[in-house]
């Protein structure tokens, strides 16, 4: 989905009907209402190593209006530059030792991160940021705890996502 470049008014031109529309009604509907939008969701259940930062996988594409999704490598692409919100969450099990992070990688930088001491309770982890990216560039979830054991993601307390929204050139 292409963000519509407008070309101007000559000077002198006769304004159309056509003309208005394409640079009101028809870049309203393309900027506003079909921007490019990715969202990856994993129902599952992902359990994670101990002390390692780890890639979050996920099983379905819930939207996409730009190609943006590859299940295959656990990320999204971009398609269309532009700066862009990227948000995402892990649930993790609830074990009362170390901590566990969240961070989002979009392009080469971390775009969002947080953390949280050790849970007894399931818990769940999100973040959101901003980043302008280029054509090709990747986003991606990953976590880390160092609970000193095993632990698993908790659907009961919210699915592992990511997305990706265009907000502008």
């Amino acid at each position: 989905m292409a963000i519509p470049d407008l070309t101007g008014f000559a000077a002198g031109e006769k304004v159309s009907a056509a003309k208005l529309n394409e640079h009101t009604k028809d870049a309203f509907d393309k900027s506003v209402f079909h921007k490019p939008f990715c969202m990856l969701w994993d129902y599952g259940v992902a359990t994670w190593a101990s002390g390692v930062w780890q890639p979050v996988g996920f099983d379905n594409v819930y939207e996409d209006t730009d190609s943006m999704a590859d299940l295959s490598n656990r990320r999204l692409l971009v398609r269309t530059p532009g700066l862009y919100r990227v948000s995402g969450q892990v649930s993790y099990q609830g074990y009362a030792n170390g901590s566990r992070r969240l961070s989002i990688v979009a392009g080469s930088w971390v775009a969002a991160s947080f953390w949280t001491p050790a849970p007894s309770d399931p818990c769940k982890l999100n973040a959101s940021g901003y980043a302008r990216l280029g054509y090709g560039a990747p986003i991606g979830l990953s976590t880390l705890h160092n609970s000193g054991t095993t632990l698993s993601s908790y659907p009961a307390e919210g699915s592992n996502w990511l997305a990706a929204e265009w907000i502008s050139k």
